[in-house]
């Protein structure tokens, strides 16, 4: 079977915690405030197979697994980082534009681009559909989870104008217990010319939003009130 070249950026945070005051009375989020990562020498390479020639969004799903999904199937693959290989896979209905995966508490939910949520636990067989009705029309293309406030958070790659300017950029979070679909950060893009996010995460220990743009090839970092902490320039190459 003919491979498709693409590098995944893995990063593994092995636990997570509250930002706790040190003795100079600074949180841990203050603290690590640099960028500590070298986005230049990727730890490792991947060829993925076919299945996955359109990559769309990824997640941590189990020691040494990952959760894919491709835009055009509603399937969502495990590739295991070890084995260098797909390992298994859960089909959760029929064609779509999806656009990002997360695991939560052995849930699986996936992102369509209409801002939709499609979720099951596998090996269940039983899908539900989750519409977040949100405000305008938007072309949403991350999807994240924040361990600590217990929502998906949902990037907007372009969207109509909903009270802020054409120039912000939002991030809606839907709340797992009731449903409720919020408008989490809105991010002052005046300064972020053809950012336009399509995947995010929340690191666990500060509690950083990191976005990706694959429009512009950067990486944007920010702290848990939105405010840009640090831009990086991605190479194309890589």
């Amino acid at each position: 079977m003919k491979k498709y070249f693409l590098p995944l950026f893995i990063i593994a945070f092995l636990t997570g915690c509250d930002p706790k005051k040190s003795e100079n009375n600074q949180t841990q989020e203050e603290i690590v405030a640099s960028f500590p990562y070298n986005m230049d020498e990727p730890t490792e390479r991947f060829d993925l197979p076919a299945e996955l020639k359109e990559i769309s969004g990824l997640s941590y799903y189990k020691p040494n697994q990952l959760l894919c999904v491709q835009d055009e199937d509603a399937v969502v693959y495990v590739y295991d980082v070890k084995k260098k290989a797909i390992v298994d896979e859960f089909s959760f209905g029929g064609y779509g534009d999806f656009e990002g995966v997360e695991a939560v508490d052995g849930e699986i939910y996936v992102l369509q681009s209409n801002g939709d949520l499609f979720s099951f636990k596998p090996p269940s067989k039983d899908i539900k559909k989750s519409k977040t009705d949100l405000p305008g029309k938007n072309d949403v293309e991350g999807l994240g989870y924040n361990p600590r406030s217990k929502r998906l958070l949902l990037a907007v790659k372009e969207s109509s104008k909903n009270g802020e300017t054409e120039k912000d950029k939002i991030i809606y979070s839907f709340d797992l217990l009731n449903r409720a679909i919020w408008k989490e950060l809105i991010i002052d893009g005046s300064g972020l010319k053809d950012f336009k996010p399509s995947g995010l995460a929340v690191e666990p220990l500060t509690g950083h939003y990191y976005l990706i743009s694959s429009a512009g090839n950067a990486l944007l970092v920010l702290d848990s009130k939105g405010k840009i902490l640090d831009q990086k320039p991605l190479d194309k190459k890589l």
